[in-house]
């Protein structure tokens, strides 16, 4: 497995962590070079970052600086991280018998990095010498964890709540669709938290929780599964099935869905432009329905390319709002 190290300075970092957070004016100023200048302290709870900046006639600025790049020192420990998952990629084709889409699942490993708050950083000192000031920055990673894992515990009530309206969860009930389509910006926002409390306590995030959330995933993708769209709209099938959802032929699908385009063409400066302009309508088999205004383009060298990124830009409007509105 290969680590992609993130290199990134400290004044490059200061901007995604906030220059505006920074410590208090009054912090305790030492005359002599402490020991954090060269070796910060070592602690469980908290990781450490030392900034500094050039001195100025502008102090309160300067610290402000050097306390922002020990910001980005600390979020060069922590942001780091080696994940490993699995891609989903559709491949489209067209048959006698009609549409043929294929996921094809691809293992690849990356380094994900999730935004530092600066919420939980304090400068715990400063000091200054002839040329520069510096700043010693400390995250609290307790209470970062104990914020974060009491939004999780929060969202997991919420989803159960939910999953407690549905006549039972042994089976899909179509007529809940909505309450299921529901649990997929839940589950998300979930796994953003999660991802966070683990950015801090750089370990697994663990839940009593854990076995309800999970039987509960399953039986969404369980409904996601039976509860397929039909489209002749390929460009639309394609960006559905990119999202996760399932597509599917004939009348058998529980979506069905209708578009109308009105393309137009436009040559300026040797570029071409395609316009399509036109409805989406999708119909539940419970009789609810959804309507949707579509405007997409595609600008290329070649009228073949604007037409093909015309549809894409369609495909990917059309599938957006379709979410949208089954996630209401």
């Amino acid at each position: 497995m290969i680590i992609r190290q993130r290199k990134a300075l400290p004044w490059l970092l200061s901007g995604l962590i906030g220059m505006g957070l920074a410590g208090c004016a009054n912090a305790p100023q030492t005359k002599t070079a402490p020991q954090w200048l060269t070796q910060p302290p070592q602690n469980s709870q908290f990781v450490y970052g030392v900034g500094s900046a050039p001195v100025s006639e502008n102090f309160p600025r300067a610290y402000q600086v050097a306390e922002s790049n020990g910001n980005g020192q600390i979020a060069q420990q922590l942001q780091a991280e080696v994940v490993q998952s699995t891609e989903t990629q559709t491949r489209h084709s067209m048959t006698s018998e009609g549409q043929n889409f294929e996921r094809v699942n691809q293992l690849f490993t990356q380094v994900k990095t999730q935004p530092l708050a600066v919420t939980y950083i304090r400068n715990q000192e400063r000091y200054q010498d002839e040329r520069y000031v510096y700043a010693l920055q400390a995250l609290d990673r307790y209470a970062a964890m104990a914020d974060l894992e009491q939004q999780v515990q929060s969202l997991d009530q919420r989803l159960f709540a939910s999953a407690a309206t549905l006549p039972n969860q042994e089976q899909i009930h179509e007529s809940h669709w909505r309450t299921y389509f529901g649990w997929i910006a839940l589950f998300a926002e979930r796994q953003d938290l999660v991802e966070k409390y683990q950015l801090y306590a750089q370990a697994p995030f663990q839940s009593p929780s854990d076995d309800r959330i999970q039987n509960q995933q399953v039986l969404l993708a369980k409904a996601v599964a039976q509860l397929s769209f039909a489209t002749e709209d390929t460009a639309l099938a394609a960006a559905l099935t990119q999202m996760g959802l399932q597509v599917s032929l004939g009348n058998q699908a529980f979506f069905q869905i209708r578009s109308r385009q009105e393309p137009t063409q436009k040559q300026q400066d040797k570029r071409f432009y395609q316009f399509l302009d036109g409805e989406i309508s999708v119909m539940a088999r419970t009789g609810q329905q959804g309507h949707m205004t579509i405007a997409a383009r595609g600008i290329g060298s070649q009228q073949q390319q604007a037409q093909i990124k015309a549809q894409q830009n369609w495909g990917e409007k059309g599938a957006t709002e379709i979410f949208a509105w089954l996630t209401q």
